[in-house]
């Protein structure tokens, strides 16, 4: 009943459609059940026909994300259409799932059902080859595998399909040409015939050509070596060395069978960085084979530099044959020890630390104080609008306790609101003004979790937190899909499910989120002697493990568990080497480890007996015993033994080579991993076919493809009033794109044409022969124009109206037309900095493509165009009006245009097959449009401008200000930062938006505003900026100001700025007060009870008052500015205080004392006088400036009070409130 209603909807729906605004696809995806057999012939082939569409299931509207119901397992075909194609999608709700457990050798899967449980009966399938479950295994399994393709697994009457890839074609005839080609000679007498061959498929896949093997061959044996292929090891005696210290050398070298070296070396001494030193130390003979000692006292002849890392390098024919470096500096060894560690477990509350001194003996420490430090070092999250952090969240000294840890617990009052990464760091100073100091790092988090997360052993434990009673549990599989959801009472526990990644529990917005990955806790352990191997497996949470063992290159052993065993004990001889691969899932990922257990029958082994307690000053034997793997006493034996002193933290050991023998481990013979199934194939609309099923009747855009009797007309009322028709061709559902189009035998359009042409022509009201010509073919038609209209006509090019002529070209009259529609069209050449441009003639615009990707600094086709009055625009020039002349270019300089003939024709023939997608709300090209476009291209999309200004006010103390904006699901893109110190109203800077971080700030008022790249803004309100400390403060977009003079005029100055990569200090100070003065404007009456004052502000040259004065109530974000007679009136708060500035005057500070009349007179600010003219960004002064510069002599006229400007470029006169002064600047040679 409810697909009757579903198909009843579909075929009956109908809605009154503009086709500008119409629907390109079908309005529902109708979704057809198929058989598991039609299901494999689509994966395999992926050819969808009608004849798979014999069962409907359902159907949902195509705009819709997904099903609105949730599909039963099976296979299902949707169908669509996307305007003139036919889009298919087979969708596969499996009950069974595939996970592939690599070896390198076996093809070795699982398949569990939703939930994760095994199923070990499936019916299991590739290529028609079935393989069966192991139950050794617990796995299918197919061993030494080379298939791949289509998997099929069919579990309760359902198949499910997956595409398996494998990593190499590697079959047994493979593997044996490869393993006799391999070998030496004979690879490189084969590579005669395999390099010629493998260079030309190379060159065929476009990959690089490599040089043949013998090449690397002979190039190892020619090649001198910067190193000799040598072992041994270098020891030093002690990890630290001063000035003075007597640096003692062991070394013991063989070749690399063993063997050791009975030659002299040379041994040198190495430095580098800022004093490189390089200094021969001398020849060294072997005081026995292979063995060498030396000493060297560390002078100051060295001229090694403190706190470096010189090497020692013991050399052979100038090769290195081993080097060490050791550690230089003037140290001093501390006796005492001083540990401090954290616990953090529960991060709601603070920290709780633990302190220790010991003496070098491990002895407890007596009278020791510390003194504990917390600072914060990041803020991650606030919890209100504005929150404010202290250098110092707390300070506290205490003596350590004598015995044990002394136990300190951070109180939770010394934390903000805040998420934040804190430091504790603890000074140690014991009696004998010893200094020591750790540092610890711990979290704190303002708000207790709705949960806790606990695992043990198999286990998953939710216990409460914020919530007590109950909470929901989300679990996700790999690819974050949901495998259930469910209410749980806290607290809760369940077996772990390996094919979880991520567990999520709590309620509405809080939650918390526990991530597997790291928590499988899955070792290998093994033991071997020279008789006997044992294998265990440490498996805490209960994994399905699958194993296999290799003796050498052959399966000795293979099974799989889900407890903690050991899985293989057995005899074995010495030079035999096993190999452990194991195969698991965790946190939904397919994991594969793969361990050695080798035996060294060269090993030595060292046994050291020495009386168990040593007292200081007594004498005590130490015996070192050597033996081999049989126990057996080694003899001449080489041995080396040092000692020193604890104190120093940086000993280690020295790493003695090896020398074991060649072993033959396992052979891999190929990996195999699931493919993606391609899509399947779109095809051409058989509109006969679908348009009923698929309800396109009623489609408006399926009526202009489809037009019934071969014509389909569309018309409607233009806002711009202007007549225009837009003519398509269709063929087969797709839109052809003409080549030329004719208007009453007048050509309106060109596929060659360069500048950008909206798809819509103007024409005067009635009737019209419109001729359009796409490949070899001429269509004419008469049409019938509404004046004021804009006309959408579509024809089909396979069924064409009676009254529509269809004409044949031969190629002859294709070249006759290019050769005549060639005196229609010039080619323009345009500099980069007319990107911005376009030609008018008659009403018709011909607009440039800004994009320096097409045009400039190629010329570019116009047209077409006709020979009367024309001319070009330019966003950056002025006019130049020209008449048009055919077979010219043109290049359009500032106030000159360069004209050069052309002798080959401009337009060529042109007759290939071209598609394109209409777009119906294209506009014939107005000057406002063009306005508009231009105004959209020139906005600030990727900011250049710098901060102004570079100087930063730092008033002491100062503190931090740190700004944040909450992610929104309708963010805007912040463009600026206009931050303003309202207790010092002429400390007001812009930033890029990438300053969200201001670290010295002197404490005070302040307002933030943050401007967003559309002219909306952000406002912090009036803030107190206090020192030592950060103040954080968060911004919601939910709280956007839409855009008014203030933001206008901010945002035109950053345009402004960013199209110049320089500036006049001068200007730039004077727009910086207008921003500063609009900010003010808009915030002119005080909200509160206070006292209306009123004066006027004059120049103390000539007492003219002064127009523009900022005049600002201090501390607050209220203000005004003087009218032309310099008057202004302002409501003050009780005691409040008046700052007057502008640019060039001194700012003054005068407190109202509640009168209600204030006049000031404010001075000349002769520092603020100087000419500076800053070139790309770098401030100079004129008389260090070298160079032409370029000066307008009108930048301060009508800009600054009491100030005119007259003169030329060369020197300029300048009134200052009535004074004359002349200025002399720089121009241009």
């Amino acid at each position: 009943m409810r697909l009757l209603l579903l198909l009843l909807v579909a075929t009956t729906i109908s809605y009154a459609q503009d086709l500008p605004t119409s629907r390109r696809s079908s309005y529902y995806t109708f979704v057809y059940k198929v058989t598991n057999a039609e299901a494999e012939a689509l994966y395999k082939n992926r050819q969808p026909t009608q004849a798979f569409c014999h069962s409907l299931f359902t159907l949902y509207p195509s705009d819709s994300a997904r099903f609105q119901d949730k599909l039963p397992v099976g296979h299902y075909l949707e169908v669509k259409t996307i305007e003139g194609k036919l889009h298919y999608e087979l969708v596969s709700i499996n009950n069974t799932n595939l996970t592939l457990l690599s070896n390198q050798r076996d093809f070795i899967f699982t398949i569990s059902d939703q939930s994760g449980n095994r199923i070990n009966n499936a019916q299991v399938k590739i290529r028609n080859q079935p393989i069966a479950f192991n139950n050794k295994d617990n796995a299918y399994v197919d061993q030494k595998s080379n298939k791949r393709g289509l998997l099929s697994v069919t579990v309760n009457g359902h198949t499910a399909y997956f595409q398996i890839e494998r990593q190499r074609n590697n079959t047994l005839f493979v593997r044996s040409g490869k393993r006799i080609l391999g070998t030496f000679p004979i690879n490189h007498i084969a590579s005669v015939i395999v390099y010629p061959v493998r260079t030309v498929k190379n060159l065929v896949k476009g990959y690089g050509v490599s040089a043949p093997g013998i090449y690397y061959k002979a190039k190892q044996w020619i090649e001198p070596k910067y190193e000799k292929d040598w072992k041994g090891y270098i020891v030093f005696n002690k990890p630290i060395f001063k000035p003075g210290d007597t640096l003692r050398i062991k070394a013991f070298f063989t070749n690399k069978r063993g063997k050791p070296i009975s030659k002299t070396l040379d041994l040198r001494l190495y430095a580098y960085g800022h004093n490189p030193v390089n200094v021969k130390l001398g020849h060294i003979n072997p005081y026995r084979t292979g063995g060498f000692v030396h000493e060297v006292v560390l002078t100051d002849s060295l001229n090694l530099s403190l706190d470096t890392n010189p090497t020692i390098s013991f050399e052979h024919r100038n090769k290195i044959v081993e080097s060490k470096s050791f550690r230089y500096e003037q140290y001093e060894l501390k006796a005492n020890q001083f540990l401090a560690r954290s616990e953090n477990n529960r991060k709601e509350k603070g920290g709780i630390l633990y302190l220790k001194g010991t003496d070098s003996n491990d002895m407890p420490l007596y009278d020791v104080q510390a003194e504990v430090l917390v600072m914060p070092k990041h803020v991650n999250t606030i919890y209100q609008t504005q929150v404010f952090v202290p250098d110092t969240l707390w300070f506290h000294k205490i003596k350590l306790d004598v015995v044990g840890e002394t136990k300190i617990v951070l109180p939770d009052s010394i934390f903000p609101k805040a998420d934040l990464t804190y430091k504790a760091v603890v000074a140690f100073l014991n009696a004998d003004n010893e200094r020591q100091t750790k540092e610890l790092i711990l979290q704190y988090n303002f708000n207790k979790p709705p949960v806790r997360f606990e695992i043990k052993n198999d286990s998953i434990w939710v216990t409460a937190g914020a919530l007590t009673d109950s909470a929901e549990l989300t679990a996700l599989g790999w690819d974050d899909e949901e495998i259930f959801t469910k209410q749980i009472q806290l607290p809760y526990h369940e077996k772990i499910n390996p094919f979880i990644k991520e567990y999520e529990a709590g309620m509405s917005t809080s939650w918390e989120f526990l991530e597997m990955a790291e928590y499988d806790k899955l070792e290998v352990l093994s033991t071997r002697t020279k008789d006997s191997i044992s294998i265990t497996i440490s498996n805490p949470r209960k994994i399905p493990v699958h194993y296999q063992i290799f003796k050498n290159r052959n399966q000795i052993d293979r099974g799989s568990t889900d407890e903690s065993a050991t899985i293989f004990t057995g005899k074995s001889q010495t030079r035999e080497l096993f190999t452990i691969s194991i195969q698991y899932v965790w946190a939904g990922v397919s994991k594969n480890e793969n361990y050695t257990v080798d035996f060294n029958d060269r090993q030595l082994n060292i046994s050291i007996a020495h009386a168990p307690l040593v007292y200081p000053g007594q004498t005590s034997e130490f015996t070192v015993n050597v033996s081999d793997v049989n126990g057996n006493p080694v003899n001449d034996a080489d041995v080396t033994a040092l000692a020193y002193t604890k104190k120093f933290k940086q000993g280690g050991v020295a790493q003695v080579p090896t020398y074991p023998r060649k072993q033959n481990g396992r052979l891999f013979f190929n990996a195999f991993s699931k493919g993606e199934f391609e899509t399947l194939n779109v095809t051409k609309l058989d509109w006969l076919l679908w348009h009923k099923t698929l309800g396109l009747d009623s489609i408006s855009f399926y009526q202009f493809l489809y037009p019934a009797n071969g014509q389909y007309e569309f018309s409607k009322p233009n806002t711009d009033s202007i007549t225009q028709i837009a003519p398509f061709l269709i063929e087969n559902g797709l839109v052809l794109m003409p080549h030329v189009i004719y208007i009453d035998n007048t050509p309106v359009f060109h596929l060659s044409a360069n500048t950008i042409q909206p798809y819509s022509f103007r024409i005067d009201s009635g009737n019209h022969r419109v001729q359009i010509r796409v490949r070899n073919y001429a269509i004419s038609f008469s049409v019938e124009v509404k004046k004021n209209h804009k006309q959408i006509i579509s024809l089909d090019l396979n069924h064409l109206p009676t009254n529509v002529l269809k004409t044949e070209l031969t190629k002859e009259d294709l070249a006759r037309e290019a050769n005549t529609l060639s005196k229609y069209f010039i080619t323009v050449e345009r500099s980069e900095k007319q990107a911005l441009a376009y030609i008018m003639q008659n009403n018709n615009y011909f607009l440039f493509n800004p994009s320096p990707g097409r045009g400039y600094p190629q010329p570019e086709i116009v047209g077409p165009l006709h020979p009367q009055l024309t001319q070009f625009f330019s966003a950056d020039t002025t006019a130049l009006t020209f008449n048009f002349e055919p077979f010219y270019s043109y290049r359009f300089l500032p106030g000159l245009i360069r004209q050069r003939s052309i002798t080959a024709p401009i337009l060529k023939s042109q007759n290939y097959r071209l598609n394109f997608s209409p777009s119906f709300d294209d506009r014939v090209l107005t000057k406002s449009e063009i306005e508009k476009r231009w105004s959209d291209f020139s906005a600030i999309k990727n900011p250049r401008f710098a901060r102004y200004p570079i100087e930063h006010f730092i008033n002491k103390p100062a503190g931090a200000l740190s700004l944040a904006l909450i992610p929104s699901s309708k963010p805007k893109t912040h463009l600026a930062t206009f931050l303003i110190n309202l207790d010092s109203p002429d400390q007001y800077s812009i930033y890029p938006a990438s300053n969200l971080e201001f670290a010295q700030l002197g404490a005070a008022h302040y307002e933030v505003v943050l401007l967003m790249n559309d002219g909306q803004y952000l406002r912090s309100g009036s803030f107190f900026l206090k020192p030592f400390g950060q103040t954080l403060i968060k911004f919601n977009f939910d709280s956007l100001q839409i855009q008014d003079t203030f933001s206008e005029k901010l945002y035109n100055t950053l345009k402004k700025w960013d199209a110049k990569t320089t500036y006049i200090e001068q200007q730039r100070r004077i727009e910086m007060n207008e921003v500063r003065t609009s900010y003010y404007q808009r915030n002119q009456s005080y909200p509160y009870h206070g006292t209306l004052v009123r004066g006027r502000v004059y120049s103390s040259e000539d007492g003219m008052p002064l127009p523009g004065v900022n005049v600002i109530v201090k501390g607050t974000i209220y203000g005004t500015v003087t009218d032309t007679n310099g008057e202004y009136y302002l409501t003050v708060p009780a005691g409040g205080t008046l700052v007057f500035s502008f640019i060039g005057l001194k700012t003054e500070e005068i407190n109202t004392n509640n009168r209600n009349e204030v006049d000031v007179e404010l001075t000349a600010d002769v520092t603020q006088l100087s000419e500076v003219v800053v070139v790309g960004f770098a401030a100079q002064r004129k008389m260090s400036l070298s160079g032409s510069v370029t000066v307008q002599s009108n930048l301060l006229q009508g800009r600054l009070a009491g100030i005119q400007v007259s003169g030329n470029l060369a020197i300029t006169n300048i009134f200052i409130c009535g004074e004359y002064q002349r200025l002399i600047v720089a121009t241009h040679p």
